[in-house]
């Protein structure tokens, strides 16, 4: 099973030189929850593998830059089927 994400506008970032993911199986608002799930060269099509079926996910990213991380995105949460 995996997760699909597709590109946001609102999340892209010129000069971006790839994004951060986490995922989150517990309460998103709790920092200790998030774990990596990868770095990615785009955010246009992020797929997610390895994950437990019809199960509900946060998941967030963030761009990296020269200038460093940029914010987390806010969470969005999804069924995995």
């Amino acid at each position: 099973p995996y997760a699909g994400l597709g590109g946001n506008p609102t999340i892209a970032h010129n000069g971006a030189g790839s994004y951060d993911v986490q995922i989150a199986s517990a309460d998103p608002t709790v920092e200790s929850h998030w774990t990596a799930a990868g770095s990615y060269k785009s955010c246009r099509r992020i797929e997610l593998s390895g994950l437990a079926t019809l199960k509900t996910l946060s998941v967030r990213l963030r761009a990296l830059g020269a200038a460093g991380p940029g914010a987390w995105s806010v969470p969005v949460s999804l069924l995995v089927v």
